[in-house]
C-alpha cells in the first residue's frame, strides 16, 4: 500500500532527523515549482516507522519465533516441501524437480554446500527464523505504544512506500482530516483531493496501492480511492 491512516496522539510529533540532501532537494523543488513542506524544516527529514504499536509487533514475532523452536511454524512445512528430496508437491498432486538448499558461509556471498531438507531439526540447522521474519522488532524502527485510550487518538494519513511518514497533520477527528485532504492535500504536493475520494480514503483507513490500472486506465490509489471502489465493486 501507499497510504494508510494511522491513530495517534493529537499532539503527536513524528521524529524528524537531519537531512543530507536537503540543498539538492530544495533547488530540485524550486526549479520544478514544489512547495516547501507544511510539516518539518527544510533541513530535516521524518524518520521512517512501521506500523505498531511495538508491542503488538513484538508478540507477533516471538509467538512466531516459539512455533519455529517447535517446529510447527507453517514456512517449515513449506521448507520441508519445497527443498525435500522427492521434489515440490504441488496442489494438484504433481510434483516439481528437486531442488537442494543452498548452505553458504558466514560472509553469504561463499557457496558451501546443497542439502535436501529432511526434518524440522534440519531447517532449525540451516534456515535460522530471523532469516524468515528479519529480527525482533525495536523501538527504532517502529511507532510507539501510546499510552492514550483508543477514542482519543487523533488521525494523521501516513505514505508507506517507506516504512512510514505523515503526510499530513494529525487531527482530533476524521472529519477534519478529510476536510484536510480537501483543502490542501498531502504535504508532498499540497494538490487538493476530490470530497469523494478523501472521505473513501480516511473510512477504509488504506489505499489500494500507489497505482492501480485497470482496462487501460491509470488510477491514483489514493486520491482515486472512491473510483477504485466502484471498479473493484463492479467486478464482483
Amino acid at each position: 500500500m501507499s497510504r494508510e491512516v494511522r491513530r495517534v496522539p493529537v499532539d503527536w510529533k513524528h521524529p524528524v532527523e537531519p537531512n543530507p540532501h536537503w540543498r539538492f532537494q530544495q533547488e530540485m523543488r524550486a526549479h520544478r515549482g514544489g512547495p516547501e513542506s507544511r510539516l518539518h524544516g527544510p533541513d530535516e527529514m521524518f524518520q521512517a516507522l512501521f506500523a505498531g504499536p511495538l508491542s503488538s509487533r513484538q508478540e507477533e514475532w516471538d509467538q512466531g519465533k516459539r512455533q519455529w523452536d517447535e517446529g510447527t511454524h507453517e514456512h517449515i512445512a513449506f521448507l520441508l516441501n519445497y527443498h525435500g528430496p522427492d521434489g515440490y508437491l504441488n496442489g494438484d498432486g504433481t510434483r516439481d524437480e528437486p531442488v537442494a538448499y543452498q548452505i553458504y558461509a558466514a560472509d553469504g556471498n561463499t557457496f558451501e554446500r546443497a542439502v535436501f531438507l529432511t526434518s524440522a531439526a534440519e531447517v532449525l540447522e540451516h534456515y535460522p527464523y530471523e532469516k524468515y521474519a528479519g529480527t525482533r522488532p525495536d523501538s527504532d524502527r517502529y511507532m510507539p505504544d501510546f499510552d492514550v485510550p483508543a477514542d482519543e487518538l487523533g488521525w494523521c494519513l501516513y505514505e508507506t512506500v517507506s516504512e512510514g511518514t505523515p503526510v499530513t497533520p494529525v487531527f482530533a477527528t476524521s472529519a477534519e482530516l478529510v476536510e484536510h485532504l480537501v483543502q490542501h492535500g498531502i504535504d508532498w504536493d499540497q494538490d487538493p483531493w476530490r470530497r469523494e475520494a478523501a472521505e473513501r480514503m480516511v473510512a477504509s483507513g488504506s489505499s489500494f496501492g500507489t497505482f492501480v490500472t485497470f482496462r487501460g486506465q491509470l488510477f491514483d490509489g489514493a486520491k482515486d480511492a472512491d473510483l477504485l471502489e466502484e471498479v473493484f465493486s463492479d467486478r464482483t
